[in-house]
Formats: C-alpha cells, sequence, structure tokens
C-alpha cells in the first residue's frame, strides 16, 4: 500500500537482487521515493509528495495524519 497525494494504491514492487549484495527493502523503496512505514519488512509507505502535502496542510490548517489518511482513502 502506497499513500500517494491522489490516493491510496495498491502497488506491486519488485526488490532488485541483481548483485552480489542487494541493498534492503527500505532503502530501495526511499530510492523510488517511498518512505517506508517500518525498516523490517515494509509493507507500507508514503510518497515524499504525499510526506510533503501532509506536512503543508498540518502547518497550514492543523490537520491530523488521521484525518489526511482518510481524505485520501475517499
Amino acid at each position: 500500500m502506497v499513500l500517494h497525494v491522489n490516493g491510496v494504491r495498491a502497488v506491486e514492487i519488485y526488490e532488485c537482487n541483481c548483485s552480489t549484495q542487494p541493498a534492503a527493502r527500505a532503502v530501495q523503496l526511499l530510492r523510488a521515493g517511498i518512505f517506508p512505514a517500518t525498516v523490517l519488512n515494509p509493507h507500507t509507505g508514503a510518497t515524499f509528495e504525499a510526506l510533503q502535502h501532509f506536512h503543508l496542510l498540518s502547518l497550514q490548517g492543523k490537520l491530523t495524519g488521521y484525518d489526511f489518511v482518510r481524505a485520501l482513502e475517499l
């Protein structure tokens, strides 16, 4: 599951195992512009754009994280 400014989406992400020491899943997600919800075995994340959008809304409108996610789900 990925939170983006246009909604919450279920996406398939394939890990790169192409080198002798592939990067951890969380590192690969960060490189792709997705901030993982957990470091170990992440299944949920938010794009950097969504995080920046939430940051601005929370500063200006005192929006809570719960309200932001609920609005994206609609």
